[in-house]
């Protein structure tokens, strides 16, 4: 399959987990695509109300959707869906053939058209599904082509992670960018999911942003393994690729510029600088990296005490400071980490 590259955005409307302060979270996923000029919803979440709050709180415009897309028959990823169809009634459901014909005639019912999808299909120049995989769970995951390489969007990753990469790559032939939505690796033990996690290396993935049903123990293995590639996704997350954020990237990073978050932190946590550049480094790094590795303090210095209600407290005083977080990680590492 042959796809243009486009500039992409990505913003999680609905999730487990939060990325941004006064948010609701809860067990689903709905990510907001923008590529190719159209926005696509990937997912709906579980409850109309919650994603609709959260999108009026992060402030993006659903009249302008192109499509929704729904990667399998889970409740957690259709029950947003009246809610979107009742703001936007005429668009396109994009949905896998073996969805119940139940659930179809309820979508035509609400005034939305329906296209079912089998095998791999192209969507937009740079936009195209998986296809149906899985046997149990059959399920579809999104691909979006950009000049920084191929974006996977998964819903919850029923026919696995790793399979889904590899149907991916056969697919398109690019390197994988970045690896975003469920990884359905809750409750795995350790050493599958560092298997996992290797196998996704081999592969070339060069960024992850596990989020939904992907697991703590998960989030943290990827956060180690990955450091700076590692995204804390969760609703109000937004991530850019492609050229339109080449083109806004800055060209340069000034490491200086991290003392305005370390003192920042320490200030409002009423820590030292040292105290706080260790919490800000266990925030990236979570001690995976040899800036930890040789600390003679590394005892008392457990990156496992960094919980998630640490991270959204330390990311709220982050965007405080004025950066947002995906600049703020790689200031951090270039501060610390290469000392």
């Amino acid at each position: 399959m042959n796809l243009s590259t486009t500039s992409l955005t990505l913003t999680t409307l609905y999730d487990n987990y939060a990325a941004t302060a006064a948010v609701q979270t809860r067990h689903g996923f709905a990510c907001l695509v923008e590529a190719d000029g159209r926005k696509i919803l990937f997912d709906t979440g579980g409850d109309g109300a919650v994603l609709m709050a959260n999108v009026k709180r992060i402030g993006v415009n659903l009249r302008d959707l192109r499509a929704v897309i729904l990667s399998h028959a889970h409740g957690d990823h259709t029950g947003g869906l009246g809610a979107v169809l009742a703001v936007q009634s005429g668009i396109e459901v994009i949905l896998p053939t073996s969805f119940a014909d139940s659930f179809k005639k309820q979508i035509q019912a609400a005034g939305a058209r329906i296209r079912e999808v089998s095998g791999p299909e192209r969507i937009s120049p740079s936009v195209a599904t998986t296809g149906e995989m899985g046997e149990q769970i059959v399920e579809q995951s999104l691909l979006v082509n950009t000049s920084n390489g191929l974006v996977v969007v998964t819903g919850c990753a029923h026919p696995g992670i790793v399979e889904i990469v590899m149907r991916a790559k056969e697919l398109t032939g690019a390197r994988i960018h970045l690896v975003l939505g469920g990884f359905h690796l809750g409750g795995v033990r350790e050493s599958e999911l560092r298997r996992i996690l290797a196998e996704l290396g081999r592969l070339g993935v060069e960024k992850v942003a596990p989020c939904h049903c992907s697991g703590d123990a998960f989030r943290r293995l990827a956060n180690e393994l990955y450091g700076a590639d590692y995204v804390a996704n969760g609703v109000g997350m937004v991530i850019r690729a492609g050229a339109e954020d080449e083109a806004a990237a800055p060209k340069k990073l000034n490491p200086a510029d991290a003392a305005r978050i370390f003192d920042y932190v320490a200030k409002k946590k009423g820590i030292s600088r040292a105290e706080a550049e260790k919490l800000c480094h266990l925030y990236v790094c979570r001690g995976g990296c040899d800036w930890y590795k040789n600390r003679r303090d590394k005892e008392t210095f457990d990156p496992t005490k960094l919980s998630d209600s640490d991270t959204q407290e330390l990311e709220r005083m982050i965007r405080e400071t004025g950066f947002d977080l995906e600049t703020a990680k790689r200031l951090i590492h270039l501060n610390i980490c290469h000392r």
